[in-house]
């Protein structure tokens, strides 16, 4: 405190690495709770952990407290807010770029530039003086560059398009875009100008118009929103012949879960020869046990494509599911349309069933089934908050992601459990993902047995890891944890004088320890964590021979 109270920076830092590298965070918070308020390291530190165990207000409140006078909290308070779509967030930044050189923050203004859709200022703004050893500029500038030059060759083919085909291939590029709209929402005006331009230059053709209608609501979709534009341009492109609009309009409504609908359109744009249609319905009729129609249209699709190495594939495991009572399955699906209305009417628990069930079948995307599975995880449905944080992650939202996983842990899944230890463990919190997974193998899983012994182990408390690496081992010496269980496990018996039992498990750890420990990190904290097997399997043969 001393330190901190007499503005010795690097004292502070000295003592705050002294708690972080030791994975002593519990010891630490305390001494930085006492420092923060004078010592911007110590408010930073404290932040970041607060950030990290779910306190977010906390963390806020701390970076606050010295936005103005540290690049770290600069920083950290940009990307909080940042995680939250709050446009202050790039403020800081500028404050972190211009008054204290981060590139950090110069990065996080460039993609905010990008995210307006302007990639080729951002690119520019990142080389703007940056030098050999600003590496990190460059994955970025790369990036940007490439989006730039997508939108800039399809602009310059249209100016040169002498025929509605000239213009539709003027646009093929633009689909590489599509992942890119959820990051960089901004794209979608330019993207869209270049689609409309290439419509008007069409419209004499309907085939290569009606691709570029498909084109372009494929895109509005991949962005969200504006479900009516996308709709309507999907039907204006089915209206001129082209299958691949029902195609595409079946697509969506399986992603909101109207199968009805979906079967219908899929139908539709099948029976008139439209592949993909034709593999999409087989799959879907597969996924809710429909058998007899499910083999129907595989077999269609192999009389399109007698080659296609994937069908049989499909054809062999509909015959392995004939063997499974579905009746619970297909008794679902039929109730299908009472549990939508009763959601609609308000029904927590009924939304719940109503997207769980599509998600598990594959038969909604997280999108459209997001708002029928919340309601009931924010009532404190712990299942239900357990899936809210799958959806997240896969729309690409990591923050909200991990958010939603801490909270589903709090309220007892054990899957949120051991993710949330998971990411305490990406965050070198390793006494807090120890707790989470010590919650995690309360149900007896033999992976979380794993997981909190190895961390115990880690932490040299051999007694308190004994009993859940001999229940990891006993469970897991079949599995892909298993050799890695066997070395902790046969560490701790070491340590606990019982260097005959260890032996063996040593033994068949030894080996494959070097690629054991690298396959989960190259980082030099991860590394230093782990025992040396090979070496304690020497002295365990002494000890054993000796004893």
């Amino acid at each position: 405190m001393a330190a901190a109270e007499a503005g010795d920076g690097k004292a502070v830092r000295r003592m705050s690495g002294f708690f972080v590298f030791r994975a002593l965070v519990d010891e630490g918070i305390p001494y930085w709770e006492r420092a923060a308020p004078v010592s911007s390291w110590a408010a930073f530190t404290l932040a970041r952990y607060r950030k990290i165990r779910g306190d977010r207000a906390e963390a806020e409140r701390l970076y606050r407290s010295f936005a103005g006078t540290s690049g770290d909290c600069a920083y950290g308070l940009g990307v909080l807010l940042g995680e939250d779509g709050d446009s202050e967030a790039q403020a800081w930044f500028r404050t972190g770029w211009e008054d204290w050189r981060r590139l950090d923050c110069k990065i996080e203004l460039g993609k905010g530039i990008a995210a307006q859709g302007r990639p080729g200022e951002a690119a520019a703004f990142l080389m703007d003086g940056a030098g050999l050893g600003d590496i990190a500029v460059f994955r970025w500038v790369e990036l940007f560059e490439a989006m730039q030059k997508t939108l800039d060759d399809a602009a310059a083919s249209l100016d040169a398009a002498g025929s509605p085909a000239e213009a539709a291939g003027s646009i093929l590029d633009l689909a590489g875009l599509r992942d890119s709209l959820s990051a960089y929402p901004g794209l979608l005006a330019p993207t869209e100008e270049l689609y409309l331009r290439a419509a008007d230059l069409s419209a004499s053709d309907p085939y290569p118009h009606s691709y570029i209608l498909l084109e372009h609501a494929r895109t509005l979709y991949a962005a969200g929103g504006r479900a009516d534009d996308c709709a309507a341009l999907l039907h204006r492109a089915g209206d001129l012949g082209l299958h691949a609009a029902s195609s595409a309009l079946a697509g969506i409504a399986q992603d909101r879960g109207d199968l009805a609908e979906a079967e219908r359109a899929y139908t539709a744009a099948a029976e008139a020869g439209e592949p993909d249609s034709v593999f999409n319905l087989a799959l879907m009729y597969e996924a809710v046990f429909r058998l007899d129609d499910a083999e129907h249209w595989y077999r269609r699709y192999l009389d399109l494509f007698p080659d296609d190495p994937e069908v049989p594939g499909q054809l062999a495991h509909v015959a392995r599911k004939r063997s499974i009572d579905a009746t619970a399955l297909r008794e679902r699906v039929a109730d299908l349309p009472r549990l939508r209305a009763a959601a609609e009417a308000g029904d927590a628990r009924a939304g719940y069933l109503f997207g769980s069930s599509l998600w598990t079948w594959k038969q909604g995307s997280a999108r459209e089934m997001l708002p029928w599975i919340l309601p009931l995880a924010e009532e404190g449905d712990a299942e239900a908050a357990d899936l809210v944080a799958e959806l997240y992650g896969r729309l690409g939202k990591a923050s909200l992601r991990d958010r939603r996983r801490l909270r589903a842990a709090e309220l007892g899944d054990l899957n949120a459990c051991r993710q949330a230890g998971l990411l305490s463990n990406h965050h070198k919190d390793w006494q807090q993902a120890e707790r989470w997974f010590v919650r995690s193998a309360s149900d007896g899983d033999g992976l979380d047995a794993f997981f909190a012994g190895k961390l115990m182990a880690q932490r040299e408390s051999f007694a308190e890891a004994e009993p859940l690496l001999r229940h990891a081992w006993a469970q897991g010496e079949h599995e892909a944890y298993g050799p890695e269980a066997a070395g902790y496990y046969g560490v701790v018996l070491h340590r606990l004088g019982r260097s005959a039992e260890a032996v063996p498990l040593l033994e068949a750890a030894a080996e494959s320890w070097s690629r054991i420990v690298l396959r989960h990190s190259d980082d030099v904290d991860v590394i230093a964590r782990a025992p040396n097997v090979p070496e304690l399997l020497k002295e365990a043969r002494a000890a054993a021979g000796a004893g």
